[in-house]
């Protein structure tokens, strides 16, 4: 990639996060759309799904979470994102399958933990 292009990625992830920090999710979501025409970055999609969830767009959210996985398969912040979107969309066998994944990875991470043993609380008393 140029540096043009770099610089151009790097602005507009800059610009979607400053509208994020206004709460102004629908103008960051258009930075960040913009910013992947010039790269396919997993950081993007994933801001991209966690804007898409305060916009109460659940599908789109758990999309842009799918493709932040695709690309960074280990990065927990962004499986731990994709099983509060199932969570909150009420698909509890899918969160429970990336919070197990999570755990595989890491097995020291207590919310994980948690937050699985919530899950089998509920589906499997």
């Amino acid at each position: 990639m140029t540096q043009v292009k770099v610089r151009i990625v790097f602005q507009r992830f800059i610009n979607g996060a400053a509208y994020d920090a206004k709460g102004q999710f629908a103008e960051a979501i258009l930075e960040y759309q913009e910013a992947l025409q010039y790269d396919t970055n997993a950081t993007i999609f994933y801001a991209l799904s966690r804007d898409y969830a305060v916009l109460s767009k659940p599908a789109r959210a758990a999309e842009m979470a799918r493709e932040a996985i695709r690309l960074e398969p280990t990065n927990l912040a962004y499986r731990e994102n994709l099983a509060a979107i199932y969570v909150a969309t009420y698909q509890y066998d899918q969160a429970i399958t990336e919070y197990e994944k999570i755990v595989a990875f890491d097995s020291t991470y207590l919310p994980a933990w948690y937050a699985l043993a919530q899950l089998y609380q509920r589906q499997r008393p």
